[in-house]
């Protein structure tokens, strides 16, 4: 016999939510990580026309930015970790003379969650570049000289001719980013593998631990 649930399976989703104490805080979390990756996408825009126009240390920021992606994800942590926990409080020891305890083994949670925000968002400019140069370097030549000879600033430029024509690879960006508030886990896996704090949760990181 078969019978139409309705609405019972989205019903049971709320209700579990409900019930864990610390759902409301990760569903937050994600939330804060949404914005976070919609702040990334801005300034992964504004960096790729930066390459693209081949602006003064444009190479520099290209390697910066493209790291994360050439060395693999977790040696990534592990320097990321030694660096706040260990290079961070060593100059300010020695340059200032001042203790700072290690970042990221900090009892203030939300210093944590902006020590591996900050993390999460430079891990994420590579692959957004990528994509965004891609699309950038797909304008024809003619377009951009056209407006160069119309005495067209870099503001307008980016915002009148860029922009418009990179608006398919923007758009499926945002609604990736949209999608991610259900699927992001912050990196939380590499960094904490399965003992992370509840308190920073998020619901893609909760979900991960429950189904590993």
């Amino acid at each position: 016999v078969f019978r139409f649930v309705g609405m019972d399976n989205y019903a049971q989703v709320v209700n579990t939510f409900a019930e864990n104490p610390y759902m409301v805080k990760a569903i937050f979390n994600s939330l804060i990580l949404f914005l976070e990756t919609s702040l990334s996408i801005a300034i992964s825009l504004l960096f790729s026309y930066y390459i693209m126009k081949k602006y003064p240390f444009a190479k520099v920021f290209q390697i910066i930015l493209f790291l994360p992606h050439i060395v693999p994800a977790i040696i990534m942590v592990a320097l990321y970790k030694n660096f706040v926990n260990e290079f961070i409080p060593s100059v300010f020891r020695t340059l200032f003379n001042v203790e700072v305890e290690p970042l990221l083994r900090s009892d203030s949670l939300l210093q944590t969650q902006f020590v591996i925000l900050f993390f999460c968002l430079w891990i994420s400019f590579g692959t957004r570049i990528m994509l965004f140069s891609g699309a950038m370097n797909g304008i024809s030549d003619g377009v951009l000289e056209a407006s160069k000879i119309d005495g067209c600033s870099p503001a307008r430029e980016f915002f009148s001719i860029i922009l418009p024509m990179i608006y398919p690879t923007f758009t499926t960006l945002v609604v990736v980013a949209v999608s991610q508030i259900f699927t992001n886990q912050m990196s939380l896996y590499s960094f904490y593998g399965t003992e992370a704090e509840r308190q920073l949760y998020t619901i893609g990181y909760y979900l991960y631990v429950q189904t590993k």
